[in-house]
């Protein structure tokens, strides 16, 4: 399926066939009625905007077999509800789930190893999510402005970047992975109800504004 393929058109459903093996960019940017999507696994990759501002999307199904998800891939996909990913994933591009206001929780699969800037910043309702084993990044501003109460950073992670978790307002506690070295500027900035962080004794420096 080509680039801007079905581009702002009013399609509600699609059945993406086993055999798929391309899905370009933008192929279903503000499709403003699909209402779920199901990605076979035989397709390696998520391209670049491919759904997003879809505001109708509730339900998301990635089969195993996908290994990236693009940046803003489903960005400003405001109604979606329900995120299923199945293991094989490695990387979640910037922007990916920016805007997704009403997924409450999200279980990531422990291929992981990547969460890109931005990834998932505005999911306002986000309240639970379960960072896998295998995650070693997570990138600048990753989940600003989410509905996180606890967040365990599991100890495979080596680098969190600037402002991961700025102006998470309801987040109370956070356990740190005894492999960070450091917790850099604003990582927690504005986030007036944490009283509990667990520091590990690998960290050394800790920057103005973390």
């Amino acid at each position: 399926i080509g680039s801007h393929a079905f581009n702002r058109t009013a399609i509600t459903s699609i059945t993406l066939p086993s055999t798929l093996i391309s899905l370009g960019e933008y192929a279903f940017r503000e499709c403003k009625q699909l209402t779920e999507i199901t990605i076979p696994g035989n397709l390696s990759s998520i391209a670049a905007e491919t759904f997003y501002n879809c505001t109708s999307l509730r339900k998301l199904v990635i089969e195993e077999g996908v290994k990236t998800i693009g940046a803003n891939a489903f960005k400003g996909c405001s109604k979606l509800t329900s995120v299923s990913i199945a293991e094989g994933l490695i990387s979640i591009g910037s922007y990916a789930f920016h805007g997704c206001g009403a997924l409450t929780e999200i279980s990531l699969p422990t291929s992981l190893i990547s969460i890109g800037e931005w990834a998932f910043v505005g999911c306002s309702s986000l309240i639970k999510i379960t960072l896998p084993n295998s995650l070693q990044t997570i990138g600048t501003y990753a989940f600003s402005s989410c509905g996180l109460t606890h967040i365990d950073i599991p100890n495979s992670v080596t680098d969190i970047q600037e402002y991961a978790f700025r102006d998470c307002k309801n987040l109370t506690s956070v356990i740190l992975s005894s492999s960070l070295k450091s917790i850099k500027t604003g990582v927690f900035a504005i986030c007036p109800v944490l009283s509990s962080v667990t520091i590990p004794e690998g960290v050394t420096v800790i920057h103005g504004g973390a």
